[in-house]
């Protein structure tokens, strides 16, 4: 105990789970106003942890993972409806009104209170970043929110029916 160590922090996860509205009507994005976010792949976290389990020793620092390109909710949605051949949009809320929809899937208050605060933040840009985090464990590039959206298209069509 108390030797080297290493942390994973990433800014925003997208994995095999479409986007949703927090009713579970899978139709419009909400939150991040025109907040930015470098949306990381959960299997590119997977592969950095990995890496850093399966490394010699540990590099004994915290990398926050990032994907390639900081994007909007806006350009997401755009992305998305691409793909999903039809519109999904990104509808502003207020920080209030986003703690009530988490509260009504059941978290806790404080939990639905911490969320809807981070929306906020994000809105005012505390993640619009890149970090090298990913590359410098993996030696790769991160796979970017276009690829990881094209490589869903039949997931979006079932999710987002016509």
């Amino acid at each position: 105990m108390g030797g080297p160590s290493s942390k994973l922090v990433h800014a925003e996860l997208y994995g095999g789970r479409p986007f949703s509205d927090h009713t579970g009507r899978r139709r419009d994005l909400f939150g991040y106003e025109d907040g930015r976010i470098a949306f990381i792949d959960a299997e590119d976290i997977a592969s950095a942890g990995a890496s850093l389990l399966l490394a010699p020793t540990a590099p004994n620092r915290d990398f926050v993972l990032t994907g390639p390109r900081a994007i909007s909710y806006d350009e997401a949605a755009t992305l998305i409806s691409e793909s999903a051949g039809r519109r999904i949009r990104h509808r502003r809320i207020s920080q209030a009104e986003l703690a009530e929809r988490w509260l009504r899937t059941g978290l806790p208050e404080e939990h639905a209170r911490g969320l809807a605060a981070m929306d906020t933040l994000i809105a005012n840009g505390a993640e619009d970043r890149i970090t090298d985090g990913f590359t410098s464990i993996t030696g790769d590039l991160p796979r970017s929110f276009e690829s990881f959206v094209a490589g869903q298209s039949d997931a979006w069509r079932k999710v987002h029916p016509r």
